[in-house]
């Protein structure tokens, strides 16, 4: 790598004195190799520094977050050749510092993503990939090229969207059904396909919990978790204690509680409780069926990603 800077330094010496301009190019095959985070976002500030123009090839998600989303280019290999791809749509400036703020500068391995599932908050971002673990025997979702994220509890997925189908990565949205929720991410869809963004039935797709129904009331309520949700609200409630006595006390407490208040309760500690139903789910504890285990709208959005990136 400094060799190359130092032959770029050369070249443009050598020919400061020449009539006709020069601007030379630097052009640098992941340069993040054998470097740690810290030491790749420097070098990145390094060549942004540089007064030429800079081509990086890179595979490294921190390096591929740093630049500003309108000059990246995704290169992927089609039966028909390597296609170029970018930023196709318009994009506010507010659209940009969500995709700054969620993506680019905490999850830029979405953009080396085979495909893309999208859902509302953390609870679903942390139970979700375990559904897909029992939809597909034990296969993680990265082991697939599939990155799961949450929009941050915003229901704004049209920022996303137009990232993820701009640079050629089919995405799923799973998608709360409660109060307005369907009409406003209808509304968003909608203003997409007006602004001509192409999302056709190879690149896209939706599902909805029931009717009234969010992440929470689905599992409860549908699939009828509730042993798997006593369980996971114990973990997370007796911050994995040894005293038995504790334990034991506990998990009578939350077996007499009602359905609402259980549902309360799972509202109110999402973040807290969803890691550990994420890991009863996984061990299946009771051996249940796989689809006692994941959501409807969740199934539906395998099958469709099982079609878009067969195995």
């Amino acid at each position: 790598m400094l060799t190359a800077l130092a032959f770029m330094d050369t070249i443009r010496k050598k020919h400061e004195k020449e009539v006709t301009p020069f601007f030379p190019i630097l052009a640098t095959e992941e340069p993040e190799a054998h470097l740690h985070p810290n030491a790749q976002k420097a070098l990145y500030n390094h060549l942004r520094e540089k007064n030429t123009q800079v081509i990086v090839s890179t595979h490294s998600p921190y390096f591929a977050s740093m630049p500003d989303i309108t000059h990246l280019r995704s290169l992927k290999k089609t039966p028909q050749g390597i296609v170029t791809q970018k930023l196709n749509c318009s994009v506010s400036a507010n659209d940009k510092k969500i995709l700054a703020r969620e993506i680019l500068a905490r999850r830029g391995e979405i953009l080396f993503a085979h495909a893309l599932i999208l859902c509302e908050g953390m609870t679903e971002e942390q139970i979700i990939p375990a559904m897909f673990e029992v939809f597909s025997d034990g296969h993680s979702l990265f082991s697939r090229g599939i990155s799961c994220i949450s929009v941050g509890g915003s229901k704004n997925y049209a920022p996303f969207v137009k990232l993820a189908c701009s640079f050629g990565i089919p995405v799923f949205i799973i998608s709360d059904n409660d109060g307005k929720t369907k009409a406003e991410v209808e509304r968003q869809i909608k203003k997409l396909a007006d602004e001509k963004l192409p999302l056709t039935a190879d690149n896209f797709g939706i599902s909805y919990c029931g009717e009234k129904n969010d992440f929470e009331a689905e599992l409860l309520n549908v699939l009828k978790m509730r042993d798997e949700i006593n369980e996971a609200l114990v973990l997370c409630e007796t911050d994995d204690t040894e005293n038995p006595q504790h334990r034991t006390a506990k998990e009578k407490k939350i077996k007499d509680l009602s359905d609402k208040d259980v549902l309360e309760r799972m509202r109110k500690n999402k973040t807290a409780y969803s890691g550990f139903l994420a890991d009863v789910i996984r061990e299946n504890p009771k051996g249940k069926k796989s689809e006692e285990l994941i959501i409807q709208a969740a199934l539906d959005a395998f099958k469709t990603i099982q079609k878009w990136i067969p195995t």
